[in-house]
C-alpha cells in the first residue's frame, strides 16, 4: 500500500487540495475559506456559536443529506427498479428484443430516473458543492492498478463466508446478467459510470461534506452493497465500496473509481463465462490441493490487513486535517 500512498502524495495534486476541494467536513470552522461562498460562511458561523446544530438547521441552511434524504434516494432506485422491469417485459414482448437488451433498458431507466432524482434534491436542499467531479488528472494508472488488486484480494479474502451461501444465488446473477454484446455494455460500460455517479459521485461526496469521511464512506458502501440484493453480492459489495470509496475520497474524482469498477466487472464476466459452466466459482476450486490455496489465501489475508490499516490511517489524517482545530 506504500505505492499507492507514495503515488497519491507525489502526484498531480496534493493531499491538502484532495481534502479541501471535495471534501468540506461539518464540524468545519473555515468552510467560508474553503468554499469560497457566503452561504458556507453563514453556516460556519451558526455552528461556532451553536455546535449541536440538528439537522433541520442543516437543511435550513442549505444542506444534503439530511438521513431521510438517503432513505428517499433508496426509496427511488427501489421504485424505479419495478419501472425498468415493467419496461424491460414490454420491450422484449413487443420488439422481440433479446433479454440482455431489456436489461440495459431496464437498467439505464432505473439510475437514470435515480441520479436525476438525487440531483434534484440536492438542488433543492440548496446543497453548495459541485454538481460531480471528473478529472482524468487525477486517474492515476499505479492507483488504478491497486485498487483492481484489492477487489480481487477481497474476494479471495470473503471466500471462506461467501460460500457457506447458495450457490443457487450466483446462477441467479448469471441469468439475470445474460450473455453477449448488451450484457457486456452493461455489466462492463454502463454499471461501472451510472453506479459510481450515484453512490460515490453524490451519495458519499454530501454524506462526506456534512458529517465527515468515516460517515459518507460507511453509508454510500452500505447502501452500494445492499442493493445487490443476491447475499454474495451484497456483503463483497459493501468492501468492494470501501475501496472505491476510499480511493475516490483521496482523488476527489469518479474518474479512477469507474475504472476501477469497470476493469474489476470485466474480469468478473470473463470468468463467469470461462468457468461457471464447470461449477467453478471460487479460488479454491481453481486451486484443489489444500496446502497451496491456504497459502495463497494467507498471502491475500497479510496484504488485505496491510491496506486495511493504511486506508484507516489515511482516514484518520484526513478528518485531522480536515478538523476545526487544525485549521
Amino acid at each position: 500500500m506504500e505505492v499507492i500512498d507514495n503515488e497519491m502524495e507525489n502526484g498531480s495534486m496534493s493531499e491538502k487540495t484532495v481534502i479541501e476541494e471535495p471534501l468540506v467536513n461539518k464540524g468545519s470552522q473555515s468552510d467560508a475559506t474553503v468554499n469560497g461562498n457566503s452561504a458556507f460562511s453563514n453556516r460556519s458561523e451558526e455552528r461556532e456559536s451553536s455546535p449541536n446544530t440538528d439537522l433541520s438547521t442543516v437543511q435550513k441552511n442549505g444542506g444534503m443529506p439530511l438521513w431521510v434524504d438517503m432513505l428517499t434516494i433508496v426509496g427511488v432506485l427501489i421504485g424505479s427498479s419495478f419501472i425498468g422491469l415493467f419496461v424491460k417485459m414490454i420491450v422484449e414482448k413487443t420488439a422481440n428484443a433479446t433479454p440482455e437488451f431489456g436489461t440495459f433498458v431496464a437498467y439505464l431507466l432505473q439510475f437514470g430516473i435515480t441520479i436525476g432524482f438525487a440531483l434534484w434534491q440536492r438542488k433543492k436542499r440548496g446543497d453548495q458543492g459541485p454538481l460531480l467531479r471528473f478529472s482524468l488528472k487525477r486517474a492515476n494508472p499505479t492507483l488504478v492498478l491497486w485498487g483492481v488488486i484489492l477487489l480481487m484480494l477481497i474476494s479471495v479474502v470473503l471466500e471462506p463466508l461467501l460460500s457457506l451461501f447458495p450457490q443457487t444465488y450466483l446462477d441467479m446473477l448469471k441469468d439475470t446478467a445474460g450473455s453477449g454484446g448488451w450484457a457486456v455494455l452493461t455489466l462492463v460500460i454502463v454499471a461501472p459510470i451510472v453506479e459510481e455517479v450515484l453512490f460515490r459521485g453524490i451519495v458519499q461526496e454530501t454524506v462526506t461534506r456534512q458529517y465527515g469521511a468515516w460517515r459518507g464512506l460507511l453509508v454510500a458502501s452500505a447502501i452500494f452493497g445492499i442493493i445487490h440484493f443476491i447475499p454474495q453480492q451484497v456483503i463483497n459489495a459493501f468492501f468492494a465500496g470501501l475501496v472505491l470509496g476510499y480511493i475516490y475520497l483521496k482523488t476527489g474524482s469518479l474518474i479512477p473509481v469507474i475504472m476501477i469498477h469497470a476493469i474489476n466487472n470485466a474480469i468478473a464476466y470473463i470468468g463467469m463465462a470461462m468457468f461457471d459452466e464447470q461449477g467453478v466459482f471460487y479460488l479454491h476450486d481453481v486451486i484443489a490441493n489444500p496446502f497451496w490455496y491456504w497459502l495463497v489465501y494467507a498471502i491475500c489475508v497479510v496484504i488485505f490487513i496491510i491496506a486495511a490499516v493504511c486506508v484507516v490511517l489515511q482516514i484518520r489524517k484526513i478528518n485531522a486535517e480536515n478538523s476545526p482545530t487544525t485549521k
